[in-house]
């Protein structure tokens, strides 16, 4: 479509569309964990009969929790407000700036973990009520 054949106004409303979305940073995308996480891990000390292994090929994503500054401080968040909907709990944390997302996985003690961004304000995680533990399956921070 020519920008001749817009009016005015229109094109106006297009420059501005574009131009705001062109401003939008990369941060106001919502923030989820990511599916897996790859780990190396070795055993040290490991006596002379003994053969060690992997027994878990990937690591999933499983749990999500909110720390308030750097999640190795430990100063985890507890949730605002949980509820049941169908077969899922249901967290939602409400967050101030400086709020860090740790992300936990299957046979690792490792994490995953980001500083969400100060437009951020709102997390909720979606857990699977009908397995013990609960298992995360969804994250939306916005």
């Amino acid at each position: 479509m020519a920008m001749r054949s817009l009016s005015l106004s229109r094109r106006i409303g297009l420059i501005i569309a574009v131009s705001t979305a062109a401003a939008v940073p990369a941060w106001a995308a919502p923030q989820h964990c990511p599916d897996a996480l790859q780990v190396e891990q070795h055993a040290v000390d490991v006596p002379g009969s003994f053969q060690t292994f992997d027994a878990e090929a990937g690591h999933r994503w499983v749990s999500a929790q909110f720390s308030d500054g750097p999640p190795n401080e430990q100063a985890w968040l507890a949730p605002d407000t949980t509820r049941k909907n169908g077969s899922s709990f249901i967290n939602v944390w409400r967050l101030s700036p400086g709020t860090w997302l740790a992300c936990g996985y299957t046979g690792t003690s490792l994490v995953a973990a980001i500083r969400l961004p100060d437009s951020v304000h709102k997390c909720e995680v979606r857990y699977d009520a009908n397995v013990s533990p609960l298992a995360a399956t969804s994250v939306d921070c916005r």
